[in-house]
């Protein structure tokens, strides 16, 4: 799933930066990454909640 999602997140950032100014396509990137780690955050820390259960 996460797979997809850094897919998406890779080919429209290119097109993001082309079609806004610069100042506000940086804040965007920030943005999307910010963004896409504390939801990787937030899925690892429900694997290990899961594992941890499981064990």
């Amino acid at each position: 799933m996460f797979q997809s999602v850094s897919k998406c997140v890779s080919f429209s950032t290119p097109q993001l930066i082309q079609s806004f100014p610069g100042k506000l396509s940086t804040q965007l990137m920030h943005y999307s990454q910010s963004n896409l780690a504390q939801s990787i955050n937030e899925s690892s820390v429900s694997y290990a909640g899961i594992i941890s259960q499981l064990n």
